[in-house]
């Protein structure tokens, strides 16, 4: 679905695309269909909610669910109610985990089914209630085909794509098919930004220094007020970074994922607030200098390893992983976004090093 943003692919299978680039391009080792784990959930619909007799958490409901019959359910969500659309297994249907739903009796009461939670249709990780679906979702219909989440991940060796840095986001496969099937390549989705002129000058607020020309060819940061908390990302970009591995965290970070994904380029923002003295350094590491990185293990740095300091030490190790103490969190009101170009030797070289 990501790449048939930028090419049309709606006549070719998932198997037909595989083939192409396979001949063409790259083996394309596997084909992952997304949403088989929830095929057999449906959209339904909770008729009536009522107390149950022997358990104060839990409630009976009857679910219409596109069958010729409605069906009893016991449901412990505290946000189940009458007329509520939800997400809805029936009894011989399977969930992820290899789970199959049975027929049972709770507490006394029969239950034919049972009403999901985002985390149960491994959507989110949210499990405080049950998925609750717009009111003019039609019952019966198939989950995933509703949410539109039927997608196809083709899973292609990277070592086999190192010498085509052109191919390392979907963009750059949309063009290798656009090629290959002589089709239109759409052009990038550009949002455009009313702001005021870049300065020909920088204005003063901070500087950059690449103190290592041969490691760091390029390095740009722009500051971004975010103007409020990040929140989530929309859902479809959260299920396009599931489908390739990604853990959507906000909308901040999730966005620079999406673009290196979509693009090919590494963004990564820091909390402009922790950038200490207004200055960016792009130097080499001292031998045994510490960084404690994003995932709160503290790094041994080597001599040899490229890193992004500020004026009191490292923010961040290039190209890899960046540092904890200037972490993107809920209370980050402005980021400095970095753009870079550093030298690929030396950034596979700390990233095996250091087993990131």
């Amino acid at each position: 679905n990501w790449l048939n943003d930028y090419v049309d692919l709606s006549d070719l299978s998932a198997e037909r695309i595989a083939e192409l680039l396979s001949l063409h391009t790259a083996e394309v080792e596997g084909i992952e269909e997304v949403g088989a784990a929830i095929a057999d959930v449906v959209v339904g619909e909770v008729l009536e909610r009522a107390q149950h007799p022997n358990a104060d958490k839990l409630s009976v409901t009857r679910v219409a669910y596109g069958a010729d019959e409605t069906v009893g359910v016991v449901c412990g969500a505290p946000n189940v109610r009458a007329g509520l659309k939800i997400a809805f297994a029936p009894v011989g249907s399977k969930l992820p985990g290899d789970l199959k739903i049975k027929r049972a009796k709770l507490r006394g009461e029969e239950s034919c089914g049972m009403i999901c939670s985002e985390r149960e249709l491994e959507l989110s990780d949210e499990h405080g209630g049950i998925l609750e679906l717009p009111e003019d979702a039609p019952v019966g219909v198939p989950l995933v085909e509703y949410l539109g989440l039927k997608d196809f991940v083709l899973e292609l060796d990277n070592k086999s794509l190192t010498h085509r840095p052109d191919l390392w986001g979907h963009y750059g496969f949309a063009r290798e098919l656009a090629a290959i099937l002589g089709r239109e390549l759409k052009p990038l989705k550009l949002a455009q930004v009313e702001r005021e002129e870049a300065p020909a000058e920088p204005d003063g607020r901070f500087a950059i220094r690449i103190e290592d020309p041969e490691s760091c060819r390029f390095y740009a940061g722009l500051e971004v007020s975010l103007e409020g908390e990040p929140g989530p990302s929309p859902a479809w970009m959260q299920r396009r970074l599931r489908a390739v591995g990604q853990r959507p965290i906000d909308l901040l970070v999730d966005l620079t994922n999406y673009l290196l994904l979509e693009t090919g380029q590494p963004t990564h923002a820091f909390d402009r607030s922790k950038v200490r003295g207004d200055l960016i350094r792009v130097r080499r590491a001292e031998a045994g200098e510490k960084l404690t990185t994003l995932d709160d293990q503290e790094r041994s740095l080597h001599g040899e390893d490229l890193l992004i300091a500020d004026a009191e030490g490292g923010v961040a190790l290039a190209g890899v992983m960046g540092g904890a103490n200037s972490e993107v969190g809920p209370e980050t009101e402005t980021i400095l976004l970095e753009a870079a170009h550093f030298a690929p030797t030396r950034v596979r070289r700390t990233a095996h090093r250091l087993n990131l």
